[in-house]
């Protein structure tokens, strides 16, 4: 372990140094911002505390310290975090030195991930002596597996996001492989490391003393720079190469993003395509940009290439809008795959800028992707993003499918990582998109479609019945095989007076005073009785019979509408509710009577795009599992 250890320090040093030094100068001009986050916490003995403190001393000291060189910043941290010592605190090697020795022991829970905010929140800033042209450099040691491992994660890409080398150190076997690796920066080869004690930390210092020197600019790029940054893409090229998949891009392209921020967007699909390897047989992309609504710039073709795809990325337009994230989700999985190949991995990459219009529907969106075999890839920029959301989108585990970028500069920093990854994903042993497509009617079937149109303005109406049409044309049913019908509105006698036959005002009177909205509950009763006769058709009665429902904010008499449902049940009807904008309380209900799980929606806007979701609702009646 040990010799081995020697090997990997001798390279994180070379990596180390190589970014931080002023061209072909002397070792002593060397330029870094170092930052040690020192673990503190109750796993961790006061003599191994101590132990740390020996290794940080002895690596100060071959160090150039000055205001000019490196610069060193010490934080512990435990249930809290502790600013021990800023970067611009100390510019003398013996201040620094006995600074770091007198540093007490905390004791507490491992909160790794409050550390890593502190660091690039607190530590590298201005305030505190960073320079913004020297090497940004972060070095964490600890023994054991943090408090909240997906928060370590996101403030691990945070930091990565804003120029700081992570490089995570892991002692003993209390260390959590798979989070170090989230920790720490690309290549985890030359980033993560792992020591069996304490003890073996002094194995660092010699190897630091012969690497120290490596000569190389902080602000331009040198040979070696450039040379290792194709490194990281020709690895991405090999991982990606050969692999089949889809994969779709969605631009956030809403008011709070400008014209050149999209078009950093748009510069970072480019640059990812030279990574991918385009084909019919072997990866192919899809992009697309929304707010208010989806625009589709390139769809999935077998004769798409690296220049066709480049040179329709060109004219993406700039929408401005919402952020209608759910939207978007939906129109890639029920639209962007309708022409995606079954049997390789379907992917979706998010660009985002902010939280989403509707973070319900959004999340909603994200798990019927998720649920249909598609690997959802969040990618957050900014400071407004919602995190917890990203979160949410993204499918697990985060620390592989949740990235974040301080601005869209950032972006360029996870292009070969966000390839791996997206090249690394399986083909799903599922497709749920695949089934929904296989969803036939095979029996006779008969669907009356129910809605009250007396407590729903002409508008709401129209969304409704623009609903119902899509969906029929879904279904593609034989007409020998499904009868539709459609329960709308209460026509009773004595709701009208004609002028014909005259009444008096006393009699007139009378009539408006009784309400002529006899409720949805007549609606059913209406079905119940009349709806599913066969009388001129004796096959029909032996048909499979379903009820499509929709249902507005208001509920007049919920508890005769429940009755009503009980009786269409006990009828053998199958009961489809979609509720709109439905109060909780009759929610409950609804969700106790229907057939399947209710599809709630906030709005009559967003019923516009429920078509997919309620043909799902179909397939589950039609094909129940058995």
């Amino acid at each position: 372990m040990t010799r081995l250890f020697d090997v990997a320090v001798a390279t994180f040093l070379v990596l180390v140094f190589q970014r931080g030094a002023q061209g072909n100068k002397k070792c002593s001009e060397k330029v870094a911002d170092v930052v040690f986050l020192l673990d503190s916490s109750y796993s961790i003995w006061q003599y191994q505390f101590q132990t740390q403190l020996s290794f940080l001393k002895n690596m100060v000291n071959s160090f150039t310290i000055g205001s000019n060189n490196i610069r060193v910043g010490v934080a512990t941290f435990s249930t809290n975090v502790r600013l021990d010592v800023a970067l611009n605190e100390h510019m003398k090697k013996h201040d620094l030195q006995r600074a770091i020795g007198q540093l007490q022991y905390m004791a507490g829970g491992t909160r790794t991930g409050d550390a890593i905010r502190f660091a690039h929140t607190q530590m590298f800033t201005p305030a505190k002596g960073s320079r913004p042209w020297a090497a940004h450099i972060a070095i964490l040691i600890t023994d054991g597996l943090s408090y909240r491992p997906n928060e370590t994660s996101l403030q691990a890409s945070i930091a990565r996001s804003k120029g700081i080398e992570m490089f995570a150190i892991g002692v003993g076997e209390g260390v959590d492989e798979t989070e170090l690796r989230a920790i720490a920066s690309y290549p985890d080869a030359s980033h993560v490391f792992r020591v069996e004690n304490y003890g073996a930390l002094k194995h660092i210092e010699k190897a630091l003393a012969s690497k120290a020197c490596h000569k190389a600019n902080a602000t331009d790029p040198t040979p070696d720079d450039t040379e290792e940054e194709e490194k990281h893409k020709d690895a991405a090229r090999k991982r990606c190469g050969g692999k089949p998949a889809d994969v779709y891009f969605l631009l956030d392209s809403s008011s709070s993003i400008w014209r050149p921020q999209f078009e950093s967007q748009v510069t970072f699909v480019s640059q990812l395509l030279n990574v991918f390897d385009l084909g019919p047989d072997r990866t192919r992309v899809g992009v697309g940009s929304y707010s208010d609504d989806v625009h589709n710039i390139v769809s999935f073709t077998d004769d798409q290439n690296v220049h066709s795809v480049k040179k329709a990325l060109q004219r993406s337009p700039y929408l401005t809008g919402s952020t209608q994230t759910g939207k978007a989700i939906h129109y890639v999985r029920t639209q962007g795959f309708s022409k995606a190949r079954q049997n390789v991995a379907h992917v979706i990459i998010i660009l985002t800028d902010g939280q989403s219009a509707n973070t319900t529907h959004t999340l909603q969106e994200a798990q019927k992707a998720r649920d249909q075999g598609i690997y959802v890839f969040a990618v957050g920029i900014g400071s407004q993003t919602d995190v917890d959301e990203l979160m949410e989108i993204a499918s697990d585990p985060d620390e592989n499918f949740m990235f974040y970028v301080d601005d869209f500069g950032g972006l360029k920093n996870i292009q070969e990582l966000l390839a791996i990854k997206a090249c690394d994903v399986p083909v799903p042993d599922y497709q749920g998109d695949q089934a929904l497509s296989d969803c036939r009617i095979t029996k006779p079937t008969d669907v009356i479609f129910v809605y009250d149109s007396a407590s729903v303005s002409k508008l709401e109406s129209d969304v409704i019945s623009d609903t119902i049409r899509k969906l029929v044309e879904k279904m593609d049913s034989d007409p020998d095989l499904v009868r539709f019908g459609l329960v709308r509105g209460n026509c009773f006698k004595g709701d009208n007076i004609d002028l014909r036959t005259g009444a008096k005002a006393d009699v007139l009177l009378n009539l408006l005073q009784k309400s002529h909205h006899h409720g949805l509950h007549h609606l059913l009763r209406k079905v119940r009785l009349h709806g599913f006769l066969a009388a001129d058709d004796e096959t029909r009665s032996r048909a499979r019979k379903v009820m499509v429902l929709f249902v507005g904010a208001k509920m007049a008499d919920p508890v005769a509408v429940e009755t009503e449902m009980k009786r269409l049940n006990f009828q053998g009807v199958k009961l489809v509710v979609v509720a709109v904008d439905t109060a909780k309380e009759n929610i409950e209900m609804l969700r106790t009577q229907a057939s399947v799980p209710p599809l709630e929606i906030e709005t009559n806007e967003h019923l516009r795009d429920s078509d997919e979701d309620l043909f799902e609702k179909f397939c589950d009646i039609n094909n129940p599992q058995e």
